[in-house]
């Protein structure tokens, strides 16, 4: 009878070693879960009747230094957008003087199917196009524009309905554009059956190394208006901003005479970012260097318009509350809503920073302004969440 309990027990035991080291074999491919998966940590931070803010990790190996998330994020900031409308215009002539293709900055031109349908020989339309807009540049900025490569076939990932689409599409493939022509801009000629909303001819984002530019078989346009909406979008790319003057080729939309000159202060902003490695966008710049563009285009944009730098700055605050930094995140908002006082999810982001940093009620103040210049703020999650710690009931968005 002894002798059966002992290989009973044997048994049990031989059993109970197999089966942990299968489960373990099963568990490391991945075909069972972890007993642990995840747990919620409550972490307590209130000042002055402040409620406390939970925050949620994810269960980490113990060699892992990376920090628990917290549950309250900053808003990422809008990205800017520089647009160019049309009417139809006068047709004036235009200088093609040479330009050295051994210096200057490289561009490669991507040409969509329907633009390539239109134009039989497509490549020379767009490098025509590329030498008349950098006419326009040379003239005024003394910068030049030249043809990495010839231009290239693309095939947008995109609808081509959808201009915003075509340059997000366009800016998943600059990388690996650059790298096999040695460009350092690229540029998306598209052509469309029918006109853009409010006739969009172009668009870009500040400090960045590509943009978009449409053509529209319905409304032709003279030779010249390409060439000025690719030098109008580039300068964008470089920092320009839409002027009130008519006779300047960053007006926002085209009507009568095509201008081909650039206002003095597009031209003091070219000055301080056209020697800027686009590449790494708004980060080639020093923080003076953004402050002064910020300066100069508050003064002189559309009255309304963002001011490009000002987005810039506000960029680098939500990257430093990104960081845990909230010290350094709440002195560039400032910054930023110095020069720009619109820019209503900074105001959102000072909001966060100020809580963070145990301000209630100034987070409070920060936060109502941002909702009441901005109500649409409140369909995003992390807004209602930040209302939630601050319990901000004195406006209709934030009533239950």
């Amino acid at each position: 009878m002894r002798g059966h309990w002992s290989k009973v027990l044997v048994t049990i035991v031989v059993g109970l070693i197999v089966g942990a080291a299968v489960a373990a074999a099963l568990m490391a491919v991945g075909v069972l879960p972890p007993i642990v998966d995840s747990q919620t940590i409550s972490t307590t931070s209130s000042t002055a009747g402040d409620p406390s803010i939970s925050a949620r990790v994810t269960s980490r190996r113990p060699n892992d230094e990376e920090p628990p998330e917290a549950l309250l994020q900053p808003l990422v900031p809008r990205d800017p957008e520089g647009a160019l409308g049309f009417e139809p215009m006068a047709r004036p002539a235009v200088r093609r003087p040479t330009i050295d293709a051994d210096c200057g900055m490289r561009v490669v031109a991507l040409c969509d199917p329907g633009f390539r349908r239109h134009h039989e020989d497509w490549r020379t339309v767009a490098s025509e196009r590329i030498r008349g807009a950098a006419d326009i540049l040379w003239d005024e900025l003394q910068l030049d524009l030249v043809e990495a490569a010839p231009a290239e076939e693309w095939e947008p990932r995109a609808p081509a309905s959808s201009i915003v689409d075509l340059l997000n599409g366009l800016g998943h493939e600059v990388a690996e554009v650059m790298e096999q022509t040695g460009a350092r801009f690229v540029l998306g000629m598209v052509l469309q059956d029918h006109p853009q909303p409010q006739n969009l001819c172009g668009l870009s984002r500040v400090l960045t190394d590509h943009c978009v530019v449409l053509e529209t078989p319905a409304s032709p346009m003279p030779e010249v208006f390409h060439h000025v909406t690719i030098a109008h979008e580039i300068a964008h790319c470089f920092g320009a901003f839409h002027s009130p003057e008519p006779d300047s080729i960053m007006v926002p939309k085209l009507v009568g005479e095509i201008p081909t000159r650039l206002d003095d202060a597009n031209r003091q902003v070219l000055q301080l970012t056209r020697r800027a490695n686009l590449s790494e966008g708004e980060r080639a710049l020093s923080e003076g260097t953004l402050v002064e563009m910020a300066e100069i285009t508050r003064n002189s944009m559309v009255p309304g318009e963002h001011n490009g730098a000002a987005d810039q700055i506000a960029r680098r605050a939500y990257r430093a509350l990104k960081r845990n930094d909230f010290d350094e995140g709440e002195r560039l908002c400032r910054l930023a809503l110095r020069y720009a006082p619109n820019l209503w999810d900074t105001h959102a982001n000072l909001a966060y920073a100020l809580l963070r940093q145990g301000e209630p009620e100034e987070a409070r103040s920060a936060l109502r302004a941002a909702l009441e210049g901005d109500p649409s703020l409140w369909e995003q999650s992390n807004i209602r969440e930040l209302n939630d710690a601050l319990m901000l009931r004195d406006i209709p968005h934030a009533r239950p």
